[in-house]
């Protein structure tokens, strides 16, 4: 089980209308007060981070309060089994993350873009909570929501038994849970240029074609024509927004593989497309080459 989490999929967990009305999106006095007594006031990385950027680094953290709050399916989220990690597990993670995901990113967006809360856990299990299924089971490598972030895999077992290959898939898999999850979806914070959406602006949510045709029963080369990745659902008749297509490139460029990255070459409008949201989290700030090497050819 030691890398069960690099062979998963990762799931999004979306949260447009998450909130009901009894919830309020801008956190209260009593709940900053509730945070400063979980800090781990003893682990100076931790403190610190939390002084200099605002976002709480919470490796003991309550299951609804700040993990399952706000999720759109909030009722399943609430019954998922988070396995905690061990006081003595915390400084090598920290170390992991910041040698590893947070050296990826500048100063600005850390400070301007990270959640309130950045949850540290060793495993996040949810029968009904997505596809990422090993064993019979349902684990999540990580998680987002409008106030937190996730991340799982982070206990001394899980880390020291990753090989190269599987720690650079598991960190693509952090960043594209971050960018696509809580800065895109969470956040809306649209960072590509407006160019990208003017190539597909007369298909979003429109029919794939006029006989209501499945995603299933259409070629991969029937979407890439069309400036498209395969939708998640096979079962879809409409293409998606244009926050789902800038969500769709993001993933793809960050999980991309070599095969991947030369189809998506191959196709004109895909390559003008992807080259625009390389460039967008470029100037954002975001150190895409160290994500994924294979992006460096879509800034030329």
């Amino acid at each position: 089980m030691k890398n069960v989490y690099i062979c998963l999929l990762i799931s999004l967990c979306w949260i447009a209308g998450a909130c009901n009305d009894s919830e309020d999106t801008t956190p209260s006095m009593a709940d900053k007060d509730r945070l400063e007594m979980l800090i781990d006031q003893s682990n100076t990385d931790i403190v610190d981070f939390k002084q200099k950027y605002g976002t709480y680094i919470l490796y003991e953290f309550d299951n609804l309060l700040d993990f399952a709050y706000q999720f759109e399916e909030a009722s399943a989220w609430r019954k998922a089994v988070i396995t905690k990690l061990e006081k003595e597990d915390v400084p090598n993670a920290i170390s992991f993350l910041k040698n590893n995901f947070l050296n990826c990113y500048t100063e600005h967006i850390i400070k301007e873009y990270f959640p309130r809360k950045l949850l540290l856990c060793s495993k996040i299990y949810g029968e009904t909570l997505g596809v990422s299924i090993v064993n019979g089971q349902t684990y999540h490598s990580a998680v987002a929501n409008m106030n937190s972030v996730t991340f799982a895999g982070l206990d001394r077992a899980t880390l020291s038994g990753l090989t190269q290959a599987q720690k650079e898939d598991y960190l693509q898999q952090l960043h594209f849970i971050y960018l696509a999850g809580y800065v895109i979806n969470a956040r809306t914070h649209y960072f590509v240029d407006k160019v990208f959406y003017s190539y597909s602006s007369t298909l979003y949510n429109s029919l794939m074609d006029s006989n209501r045709t499945q995603a299933k029963d259409l070629s991969d080369e029937f979407f890439y024509e069309k400036g498209f990745f395969r939708p998640d659902n096979e079962s879809d008749t409409y293409f998606g927004t244009s926050e789902n297509d800038l969500i769709a490139y993001t993933k793809n460029l960050i999980l991309m593989d070599q095969a991947m990255h030369d189809k998506i070459q191959h196709y004109e409008l895909m390559e003008n497309k992807m080259r625009l949201v390389a460039l967008g989290l470029k100037n954002m700030g975001v150190q895409v080459e160290q994500i994924n090497p294979l992006i460096a050819d879509f800034l030329k």
